[in-house]
């Protein structure tokens, strides 16, 4: 059974409790060593000396208050015994085990006492269900199970949990991002039938609970959230995502997606100088050549090319990189960006170069577009014909490399009389694993 140190574990006051058996925890006692006396001594003496303290509290007062209350609860998560990992012979490990059962049975007596005596205090408490399952299914497949609410301080939080097999259960408060309360590799969540796990809560807060499973578990059972207080009775906020924020793996929450890296493979645009054909005969060549170096794991290119009878450069040259991100960011959904390759292209980059405006056209400004994928490829003149583009306008594209490490853009001017001017943007894309986590935030509950 795995108990955390302060983690107080009882049945509702209002509710009719097991009688939990005990065999004193003396069995095993008289085949112990005088130097495995002692070691069972130290290791359980904090666990003995804070059920005698706690018996003497609730002994000597007839009422409760704050100080009594903090005190008691001290002592009461003092009593469980935690797990030791060193050497131990049979008769020792017999009687320690012995000893852990006999304070999980004085816990309960001594929490049942507690409550009694609290609630003749302060009353009844009231007793509102977060969530129920019943066979909730759990695999690692479908990921981690979370679910979010709303607490005050002054509130419990009450656990009833029983799996079909071991997983791992946690409890966080989501503000401060830190974990409060884990029980890992359990079959359930609460020592015996009908009796649960109570955390009291100290912080108004959002918190999470989250099941981890490492192999397909079916979960039932109740969060429960317990007000003892009249004046913290309220109703419980809803807890909603309102957003998703990029973040670190390491980062509480954080969940993977597919997406891209983004790598600008041009500085500032490049400006390409293609002269007319009767011009050629005193200078310059009506064909340009543009080598793009691409980085490893690349899988696509996305370009804009900007053409025009005029040398001069436009106030939108050079801002397809904060377009092409701003688009990016536009086409999530809840923030979540979704990266989907299929074979012959990529609807992400397709998505995002829908979103963004293409660069002003001139007309009857053209040129022709041939692509290169990698150097033997352009060695040999074999240029990608799904990917050239005859007398291509002001646009913006994407071209799939197909893993090459050179994609080669060659411009020609098929006009006779005119120059033509071309700005080219290009950008590496390289499929990636991102993290995100949610934003919640709690807000008032709907009639």
């Amino acid at each position: 059974m795995f108990i955390r140190s302060r983690i107080i574990v009882l049945g509702f006051c209002a509710l009719t409790l097991f009688s939990c058996g005990t065999n004193g925890g003396q069995d095993g006692l008289d085949q112990l060593s005088k130097k495995e006396r002692r070691t069972l001594a130290e290791l359980t003496s904090s666990s003995d000396s804070a059920i005698v303290r706690t018996k003497r509290l609730l002994a000597e007062n007839n009422t409760l208050n704050q100080s009594l209350v903090t005190e008691i609860k001290q002592n009461l998560s003092l009593i469980p015994i935690s797990d030791y990992s060193g050497e131990m012979s049979m008769a020792l490990s017999t009687a320690f085990a012995n000893k852990r059962q006999s304070a999980i049975s004085e816990l309960y007596s001594l929490t049942q006492d507690y409550l009694d005596l609290y609630c003749r205090t302060y009353g009844t408490p009231k007793v509102e269900t977060l969530r129920k399952m019943d066979d909730l299914l759990i695999t690692p497949e479908s990921g981690d199970d979370y679910y979010a609410f709303y607490l005050s301080k002054g509130d419990s939080l009450y656990i009833s949990l029983e799996g079909s097999t071991n997983a791992d259960y946690y409890l966080y408060n989501y503000g401060e991002q830190k974990l409060i309360e884990e029980f890992k590799n359990v079959d359930r969540i609460g020592a015996y039938p009908q009796k649960g796990v109570l955390i009291p809560i100290d912080h108004n807060a959002i918190y999470v609970f989250r099941i981890a499973a490492k192999n397909a578990v079916y979960v039932s059972g109740t969060l429960d959230k317990l007000t003892r207080l009249a004046k913290n009775a309220y109703t419980t906020p809803d807890v909603e995502v309102i957003s998703y924020s990029e973040c670190k793996q390491s980062d509480l929450f954080s969940e993977p997606y597919n997406s891209v890296d983004m790598i600008n493979l041009l500085e500032e645009p490049r400006k390409i100088t293609l002269r007319s054909v009767i011009k050629t005969t005193f200078s310059g060549q009506t064909s340009s050549l543009l080598s793009l170096a691409l980085p490893k794991g690349t899988t696509d290119v996305a370009y804009r090319l900007r053409l025009s009878r005029k040398g001069i450069e436009n106030k939108t040259d050079g801002e397809f990189f904060n377009n092409f991100q701003e688009s990016y960011k536009k086409i999530r959904f809840l923030g979540i960006p979704v990266y989907e390759k299929t074979e012959k292209n990529t609807s992400l980059i397709r998505e995002i170069l829908n979103g963004i405006v293409y660069p002003p056209r001139e007309e009857d400004v053209y040129c022709d577009l041939y692509v290169y994928k990698g150097e033997n490829n352009y060695n040999s003149g074999l240029y990608d014909k799904d990917y050239s583009i005859t007398q291509v306008q002001s646009s913006n594209g994407r071209i799939p490399t197909n893993e090459v490490s050179k994609l080669y853009l060659k411009f020609d001017n098929v006009q006779l009389s005119h120059d033509i001017y071309v700005w080219v943007e290009a950008i590496a894309t390289v499929p990636s694993v991102h993290y995100m986590r949610p934003i919640l935030e709690a807000q008032a509950r709907k009639e």
